[in-house]
């Protein structure tokens, strides 16, 4: 990139240029016509452009001189800007499918030149580079199929004729997007995990690239690619001596995949070479090699005579450089006598490993000498170890050797409860000399696990997962080497109070079949009840309310569900609504007197409340009203004589509409003779609490000449209703004369939850006999 500085000096140096141009030739300057920049891209790079569904697409772009790297002082350089922003705005990447439609894909730029780099200028040394990237969690949702993607720059807007003013296209990629196979090739695992890694480091998460070249390297060690990338990475983050490490074992695996190779790897080589004096110098600040001594086996060869390894492994960052172990002393821990090495080898000491990388092990044997009266005895080793440039530093260790053995088995018991939600612990116990290891197999709750604690005991710890409530068989088994192994088939009990985890309603229909099945969960299983009053036909029975709802038993119904477990007892509070078509319960024809007023109450059961329409030719005077409590009312004083035939329609949304045919009479004049006037013509008690009664009165007056006779007066229950919820009282006689009245009480007694409705009918020789008052009242708690 050229600085402010350069760019001014070559302007200057082309324009004198241009003025001698002008007085040698006397001609006008001609401008060098400026060339299109090579558009270059490639996807996936280095692994190529066949993709799956959840890898990341790396896109990478770079603009190039068509003579870069030419060394030729006659190449014509190519400024690139854009009259805003930088020049990297005007590079676009496009995707089309297979049938050349454009695509929207969730493309993201990643790397692009920002602030001084607002312009390039494209020359044989000077390139421009950008990324773009489609991240795998983008990738996964995105169809399968081949794709062509494309970059094109494009300065066509730029007014400055001082730079590149045009387009230029790439050629296009085909890539291919799938599901990723069930099973990679080892191929397809080296293409995924390094593009990954490629990404993640072009992402700056480099710990999230070694994680992905790790991955690669657990199952291809050998894998020289990822090797090359494991040393990069560690060579970026300025671990020389791990770098140099990995380039060699590059180098190792090259020779093992090509033994006689037509030429060596020339860049492998380099690459170690260039860091080997760097690793060197950088190994003089790293802790000293950590190296630790372990004994792996002690195995009697013959009587007195036992062979002893001594594992040596180097912990540290360093190399271990000639390791020497100086000394084994023994302590006898219990019985008698005093262990030493065989004096029939005394040149096992010092016994010595010339390199130890960092992270590898090593075997050495010794043989001993052991007195029967010894049953266990410690091992203390000691000795020294140089790093890479020469420093030392002392190392040891310390071990118990079991000579009398015995064989594993089980001392704790072999089942325990814990509780969900709560934390519980189990320790497990052995004996057995060497302590046996423990292990556990078998699926544990969620929130639960087992450790080891490496002398002969273990621990179960946690708290189970709400919802892990169960019953889980283990196996436990302790090992020492001694004999075999001793397995413990175990039981974990996870008590789990109960839950209601079903709905808190649901809706039954009169003379139709309902179920509804209450859910619970726990452990042990909760067993589950109900509380409250069903409706006739239905009940409750093994968590399941079913059955069919008797005619008049519409409304809604609270009741309780309780589930227990022994655990806890959980409650719900349920409401079983039960629906009840509309159907008509009033007489289906009355009597109105010309010139006298009328009512007549139409009542329609059914849940929810239904509603009552009319159609049908009224006479003059008349008028029907529906109430909204599920009764309407005919009233008025009719104006003309004659039969009138209507049709109601009850409705409430449950089933079929409700249809009566009804008659209305009016008798022509009133002439004389009883008429009956009835105040209220409906009552509505309202809201009554449960176990209270209230009380309405009902006046019956004749408005007639004559003397109006009492035939029967008497109420009709509705749904939902029975004799114990409306009393009537009678404080009429069976005559009232003219201008006369009298009244009836009412009493409404609320000991059902739910509405109520009745009936009052009165039976007399009035024209419009019989009259009737509907009656309703709702209990509430």
């Amino acid at each position: 990139m050229l600085t402010k500085q350069n760019w001014l000096l070559m302007t200057m140096v082309v324009l004198l240029g241009v003025l001698e141009l002008l007085n040698t030739a006397g001609v006008d300057a001609q401008t060098t016509p400026i060339p299109a920049p090579v558009v270059m891209l490639s996807v996936n790079q280095p692994s190529g452009g066949t993709s799956y569904n959840g890898w990341p697409l790396v896109i990478q772009v770079d603009l190039y001189n068509p003579d870069f790297a030419v060394d030729d002082a006659t190449v014509t350089a190519i400024p690139v800007s854009m009259t805003s922003g930088s020049w990297a705005d005007a590079v676009t990447v496009t995707v089309t499918d297979s049938t050349g439609a454009q695509v929207n894909w969730p493309v993201h730029q990643l790397l692009r030149p920002t602030g001084t780099d607002a312009s390039i200028t494209l020359d044989a040394q000077t390139s421009g580079h950008l990324v773009w990237w489609v991240a795998p969690e983008d990738t996964a949702g995105l169809s399968a199929g081949n794709y062509q993607i494309a970059a094109v720059l494009d300065t066509t807007t730029v007014t400055d004729p001082t730079v590149f003013q045009g387009q230029s296209y790439s050629a296009p990629v085909t890539t291919t997007l799938g599901t990723e196979p069930s099973v990679l090739t080892s191929d397809q695992q080296e293409s995924k995990y390094l593009l990954t890694a490629f990404y993640d480091t072009l992402a700056g998460n480099s710990a999230q690239a070694m994680t992905d070249v790790s991955t690669l390297l657990t199952s291809q060690p050998q894998n020289i690619r990822g090797l090359m990338a494991k040393g990069e990475l560690l060579e970026a983050s300025g671990d020389a001596v791990n770098a140099l490490a990995s380039y060699d074992a590059a180098v190792d695996a090259f020779y093992v995949t090509i033994p006689n190779p037509p030429e060596p790897p020339v860049e492998l080589l380099e690459r170690s070479a260039s860091l080997r004096n760097a690793a060197i110098s950088q190994a003089a600040t790293l802790p000293s090699p950590q190296v630790g001594l372990q004994l792996q086996n002690f195995t009697q060869s013959s009587p007195g005579i036992y062979g002893l390894d001594l594992q040596v492994t180097n912990n540290g960052a360093g190399v271990a450089n000639n390791l020497a172990i100086s000394q084994v002393t023994f302590d006898t821990e219990s019985g008698s006598g005093q262990v030493s090495l065989d004096s029939s080898m005394p040149s096992q000491l010092p016994a010595s490993v010339d390199t130890l990388a960092a992270g590898a092990s090593t075997i050495l044997h010794f043989s001993l000498s052991v007195p029967s009266g010894v049953n266990t005895f410690t091992a203390t080793e000691g000795g020294t170890v140089q790093n890479v440039i020469g420093s030392s530093s002392n190392v040891s260790g310390k071990e118990t050797v079991y000579v009398a053995t015995l064989s594993p088995s089980f001392t704790s018991a072999n089942t325990t409860t814990f509780q969900a939600g709560s934390p519980g612990t189990f320790a497990v116990t052995t004996t057995g000399a060497p302590p046996p290891s423990i292990t556990e197999t078998g699926t544990l709750p969620n929130g639960v696990m087992f450790t080891d604690s490496g002398n002969g005991s273990g621990m179960l710890a946690g708290t189970p997962a709400v919802g892990s409530g169960g019953f889980y068989g283990l196996a436990l088994q302790a090992t020492n080497g001694i004999g075999t192994a001793t397995t413990q088939n175990f039981t974990l009990m996870v008590n789990e109070g109960a839950t209601i985890t079903s709905g808190n309603s649901t809706t039954f229909t009169v003379a139709t079949p309902g179920t509804f099945s209450v859910k619970a969960t726990g452990y042990p299983l909760p067993t589950l009840s109900e509380s409250g009053a069903l409706p006739t036909g239905v009940s409750f029975a093994a968590g399941v309310l079913s059955g069919t709802a008797a005619a008049g038993t519409g409304g809604v119904y609270p009741m309780t569900f309780n589930a227990s477990n022994g655990v806890t007892t959980a409650s719900q509070n349920f409401a079983l609504t039960v629906n009840e078509a509309a159907h008509f319960m009033s007489a289906a024809a009355t009597t109105f007197s010309q010139g006298t007023a009328g009512s007549f109450t139409l009542v329609c059961a059914g849940f929810p409340t239904a509603t009552i329409s009319e159609s049908g030719a009224l006479p003059a005077g008349v008028t029907f009203v529906n109430n909204g409590n599920g009764t309407a009312t005919l009233a008025g004083i009719p104006t003309v004589a004659g039969t009138f035939n209507l049709v109601l329609t009850g409705s409430n949304g449950v089933g079929a509409n409700a249809t009566q045919n009804f008659t209305l009479t009016v008798n022509g004049g009133s002439g004389g003779g009883a008429t009956l006037i009835i105040s209220p013509t409906s009552i509505n008690f309202g809201n009554v609490k449960f176990g209270r009664h209230a009380t309405q009165i009902v006046t019956l007056t004749n408005n007639g000449t004559s003397v109006l006779i009492f035939d029967r007066v008497y109420l009709t229950y509705g749904a939902h209703t029975d004799k114990d919820d409306f009393e009537l009282e009678r404080n009429c006689s069976g005559r009232l004369g003219p201008g006369k009245s009298c009244t009836l009480r009412v009493v409404f007694e609320a000991d059902d939850p739910g509405t109520s409705s009745a009936v009052l009918s009165i039976v007399d020789n009035a024209p419009g006999s019989p009259q009737t008052v509907a009656i309703t009242a709702t209990t509430v708690k």
